[in-house]
């Protein structure tokens, strides 16, 4: 089915150059499709967001994709190797400890900045002679036609496409104003995140405790320092935003132990309020959503943008062989590949959430669970393979 505009304009618009759009766009301009991605910020690629101060925790899978991309070079010497992996309950038993080598693997994946994988993308996208920037601008309106969809951006200019992609995150007023219906739940938790130094450095070592006020995180970087992440009630996070470096060291080292000797040095601190958003299909007509605008999920596991990215990479799968990329038959496809995915990472948070020492609808078997997986190979196999997304990877663009 041919396309109802110029075919020299790109079929595609993807909404939010983010760290999801702006794969998405390279994963479709892999495949030889040109696209527009529109994006309100104005940064130039080279700068990074100060306010940003998140650690993600790349699956294998994704450094490998990001590898196939083209990205990873400008991110590798930031990016520190996570090798072992320990989780445990604060004032409860069970302890998990998994470690890469015993399982044949080099690494299970690795943690990056946040904000310099978006300059990874950035860059990447702006050197993409297939891809179209429109940077400082955002989608104002959409609405579906015959065989297009037409789009309303904020600088007055209107676009006819094949396919609009929200990627405009969590809130997405794409998916609002589509009228897809999606699952809320306000934790009323926020999440603290920072840089840390600890006396005791284990390079390659991540680890997880859970609270009963919400999962902590410390996540291996390269230059000695660690990634911290905090989860507790939004009330609490606020005042550990206000506090000095030396109490919230103190607090933070309360929950999560003397593991690593004494912590201290924290960096600068940014704060990120969670909710879970789950949208209950994937696609209108002529839109489809990846990204935070399909989920956002709670951050205990780390799956969020392994999970976006993901998305990426089905949308660009289901384009191979298509001339209209926004035909019923392709998003239906996607929507398909996509949902064993989405259903059993929702369901794996979930199962982590209820682990939580004091909160935990397992009782006594959430300890006694870790505990089996702690000690027998076979049901750590099934984990690391799935924490590695290594099986659930859609598509993968061939190697440069």
């Amino acid at each position: 089915m041919s396309s109802a505009y110029p075919s020299t304009r790109p079929k595609i618009l993807i909404a939010g150059g983010g760290l999801v759009g702006n794969t998405l766009a390279l994963a479709l301009a892999a495949r030889g499709l040109a696209v527009t991605l529109v994006e309100p910020r104005t940064a130039a690629p080279d700068q990074c967001d100060p306010a940003d101060t998140r650690h993600l925790a790349l699956a294998e899978g994704s450094v490998l994709a990001l590898q196939r991309l083209g990205v990873w070079p400008a991110l590798a010497e930031s990016a520190g190797a996570i090798r072992r992996v320990e989780v445990s309950r604060r004032g409860a038993p069970g302890q998990l400890r998994l470690d890469a080598a015993e399982h044949g693997f080099e690494r299970f994946g690795a943690v990056v900045p946040a904000p310099l994988l978006l300059r990874a993308l950035d860059q990447k996208v702006a050197d993409c002679a297939l891809i179209e920037v429109l940077t400082g601008v955002r989608v104002e309106y959409s609405e579906a036609g015959n065989q297009l969809r037409r789009v309303m951006l904020s600088d007055g200019s209107t676009r006819e496409v094949a396919l609009l992609v929200a990627a405009d995150g969590t809130d997405s007023p794409l998916r609002t104003g589509a009228a897809i219906p999606a699952r809320v739940h306000d934790y009323q938790q926020s999440l603290i995140s920072c840089s840390i130094r600890s006396r005791r450095v284990m390079p390659g070592s991540a680890f997880e405790r859970l609270d009963q006020d919400g999962p902590l995180a410390l996540l291996p970087r390269p230059d000695g320092r660690m990634g911290l992440v905090w989860t507790m009630s939004s009330g609490d996070a606020q005042a550990r935003m206000a506090d000095a470096d030396g109490a919230f060291c103190a607090a933070f080292q309360e929950r999560f132990g003397y593991r690593l000797g004494r912590l201290s040095s924290p960096g600068r601190r940014s704060l990120w309020p969670l909710r879970l958003i789950y949208a209950e299909q994937l696609h209108a007509d002529r839109l489809v959503l990846v990204g935070n605008a399909a989920q956002t999920i709670h951050p205990i596991g780390a799956q969020g943008f392994n999970l976006g990215l993901r998305d990426a990479l089905a949308l660009a799968q289901c384009q191979a062989g298509r001339d209209d990329p926004g035909e019923p038959a392709v998003l239906a496809h996607y929507e398909s590949l996509r949902r064993p995915d989405r259903e059993q990472t929702l369901a794996w948070t979930s199962q982590l959430l209820a682990m939580r020492p004091g909160h935990s609808l397992l009782g006594p078997a959430a300890g006694l669970g870790l505990a089996l997986v702690d000690l027998l190979p076979g049901l750590q196999r099934a984990l690391v393979e799935r924490a590695m997304g290594m099986a659930v990877l859609p598509w993968l663009p061939e190697a440069a």
